[in-house]
C-alpha cells in the first residue's frame, strides 16, 4: 500500500494546482491510468495465469470508471460555475448528480467484483474491491479538501 500513499500525494499535488474542469479532467485522466493500474497490480498479488484473467476485466473496469469519473468532474465543474450565485435549484440538481454518480460507481463496482469472483476467486474479488475502494476514497479526499462549502 506505500504506492497508494504516492498515489495520494501526487494527487493531492495535482488537484491543488486545479484551474479548469478540462484540465482537470485530463489530468486525472492521466494520472489515475497509469497510477491506478499500478497499484492494482501492486497489491493484488495474483499469479501470471490469474493476471492474464484479470487484466481484460480490469481494462474494462477502467474505462468505465472513467466514464463515472468524466460525470462526477462534470457535476463538480457545475458546482464550480453556478457557486458564487447558486440557487436552491441549481443545488438540487447538483446533489440529485452527486447521488446518480455515487450509486452508478457502486452498481459498476458490484458488477466487476461480481465478475472477478466469477473468473478467479470471492478473495480476490474481495481484494480487488478494497483496492478500488481505496483508491476512490484518496481521489475523494483529496478532490473534497479542494471544493469550498456552498454558501448559506
Amino acid at each position: 500500500m506505500k504506492k497508494l500513499i504516492v498515489f495520494a500525494v501526487a494527487l493531492f499535488i495535482g488537484i491543488s494546482s486545479f484551474a479548469q474542469e478540462d484540465d482537470f479532467s485530463k489530468m486525472m485522466r492521466e494520472m489515475y491510468q497509469d497510477e491506478f493500474k499500478e497499484v492494482m497490480y501492486e497489491n493484488m498479488n495474483l499469479s501470471e495465469v490469474q493476471t492474464i484473467v484479470f487484466k481484460p476485466i480490469f481494462e474494462e473496469f477502467l474505462t468505465d470508471f472513467d466514464d463515472v469519473m468524466s460525470k462526477k468532474l462534470a457535476t463538480q465543474g457545475k458546482f464550480s460555475k453556478y457557486f458564487d450565485g447558486m440557487t436552491d435549484e441549481q443545488v438540487k440538481e447538483i446533489l440529485k448528480e452527486v447521488f446518480s454518480n455515487q450509486k452508478e460507481f457502486h452498481k459498476m463496482l458490484g458488477k466487476y467484483t461480481k465478475k472477478v469472483g466469477t473468473e478467479l476467486n470471492p478473495q480476490t474479488a474481495f481484494r480487488f474491491y478494497l483496492i478500488v475502494e481505496k483508491v476512490k476514497s484518496t481521489i475523494d479526499f483529496s478532490t473534497i479538501q479542494n471544493i469550498p462549502l456552498v454558501k448559506n
